[in-house]
């Protein structure tokens, strides 16, 4: 028996904080906010002390109640992606044979949204790297020669952390 979370409807303020937390790009709409152990956005709203899923508070502003028995599944692959048109309500049956989280298989999405075709990857000590993450970072950073990976790491950390 699944258990039903009904999320409550947002005030227009609610809603213009919640959006002014989303950064959108040509594909995913990623979250800014509060992010959780697991990746997921967190939006807290409705005097609630609860922190409530932020792709769940989208789903709910832009098409509305999730049907009952369904989970979302993110079609791109991004965990901070709040764009409605990524997430596709199923079972959790459904959502088990379509999610790649801890299965062992290649995201297909970035962090920052950019389509990982082979090329566009960089594999590097047994890790992918995205090729448009990488240049957009060596142009922030002023890097002229090659990347340093645990700094690009670092700045992400900070990124999702501030």
């Amino acid at each position: 028996m699944s258990r039903e979370v009904l999320l409550p409807q947002l005030t227009p303020e609610e809603q213009d904080r919640f959006w002014s937390r989303v950064e959108i790009t040509p594909g995913c709409w990623l979250w800014t906010g509060a992010i959780n152990e697991d990746g997921y956005g967190h939006f807290r709203y409705g005097g609630i002390r609860t922190m409530r899923k932020a792709h769940r508070v989208a789903y709910r502003i832009i098409r509305g109640v999730l049907p009952a028995g369904k989970v979302l599944h993110h079609t791109c692959d991004q965990r901070r992606c709040v764009n409605p048109a990524h997430l596709v309500p199923m079972t959790h049956k459904e959502h088990a044979a379509f999610t790649t989280y801890g299965h062992g298989k290649a995201k297909k999405v970035c962090e920052r949204g950019h389509l990982l075709t082979e090329d566009v990857v960089i594999h590097r000590n047994h890790h992918r790297y995205c090729r448009l993450c990488l240049k957009e970072h060596r142009a922030q950073f002023g890097i002229v020669n090659g990347a340093n990976q645990h700094s690009l790491k670092r700045h992400r950390r900070d990124e999702v952390a501030a």
